[in-house]
């Protein structure tokens, strides 16, 4: 936990868009696609597991939990609307961690969905108190406001509209962005999230928030393997050994920029983090001595 807050894990998947599978002609069958699970606090890698079809993982993820490769014990685990599913929620529960999946009307949600956009729109006209919870970020040239507000299942859900066993509070975000070089032109996006986080007040919006703003490096991290000096997507492949050991080399030179990255960053006294670009430069820049010197020093100084 961070103080009072819990770590926030997120897992997605990211195809290696340039391999392809070994003995199959047809080029659109990928040789892999990578489920990972992210830290979203400290940006590292948690785990993966490689798959050769899209939309695993959920397998994928369910697999490690039964293998007990990652211990998910007071962790907020998140995912997208396609992995929103009751087995998911059920299997997070019932090993010590706390769920926080976005709905849709697909996965067997859409009841749910629609109750608890009902539930929220009832309790603001009759004025009932919702906990709520605003962020403001005006860092990148427009006006981005994040808004949660959580409302107990209890009392605001009926059961059958429900299909996750153990969930306990339903929660909405919204997103308001305005663009002053557009004009003032302002979109707004709401999503609702079920969790089977206690209810209690302050507590549970401020974690909802937390985890929600940071769910993003899970995002970060695939754009971090596309786009950086990994070219990830260039990658040619066919072989699994070769497909395996390109994954657990891009994971773990990640792993390593982003500790360096965070360290560098404290070490100068630096606002905002460095790129990864910049990361990757200065590590080019070192000899093998000197890199592994800089890097058992400054560990123990992130503890």
């Amino acid at each position: 936990m961070l103080g009072d807050r819990h770590t926030t894990l997120a897992f997605d998947g990211q195809e290696m868009k340039a391999t392809y599978r070994d003995n199959d002609p047809n080029r659109k069958h990928k040789g892999a696609v990578i489920t990972t699970v992210i830290n979203c606090n400290d940006r590292t890698v948690a785990i993966y597991k490689i798959a050769q079809k899209k939309n695993q993982e959920s397998g994928c993820f369910l697999l490690a939990l039964k293998e007990k490769l990652i211990d998910i014990t007071n962790c907020v685990v998140m995912s997208d609307a396609l992995n929103s599913r009751c087995n998911v929620t059920m299997a997070i529960a019932e090993a010590g961690g706390f769920f926080l999946m976005p709905l849709k009307n697909n996965q067997g949600n859409k009841a749910l969905n629609i109750a608890a956009l009902d539930a929220f729109a009832k309790a603001d006209a009759s004025g009932e108190k919702i906990e709520r919870q605003v962020y403001l970020d005006i860092d990148h040239g427009r006006i981005e406001e994040s808004i949660v507000e959580v409302l107990p299942l209890e009392g605001n859900i009926d059961d059958n509209d429900n299909p996750h066993k153990y969930g306990k509070v339903i929660v909405k975000y919204t997103k308001n962005v305005i663009n002053p070089h557009a004009d003032g032109k302002e979109t707004v996006n709401t999503r609702i999230y079920i969790s089977n986080l206690e209810y209690e007040g302050e507590k549970t919006a401020k974690q909802c928030l937390s985890s929600i703003l940071d769910y993003w490096m899970v995002e970060a991290h695939h754009y971090t393997l596309d786009t950086s000096s990994l070219n990830q997507d260039r990658f040619h492949a066919k072989k699994r050994g070769s497909i395996c050991f390109e994954a657990f080399m891009n994971k773990s030179i990640v792993n390593v920029a982003t500790v360096l990255r965070n360290a560098l960053t404290k070490h100068q006294c630096r606002k905002r983090p460095l790129t990864f670009k910049e990361t990757f430069e200065y590590m080019r820049n070192l000899t093998f001595t000197s890199f592994w010197g800089l890097l058992s020093a400054m560990i123990p100084a992130l503890e």
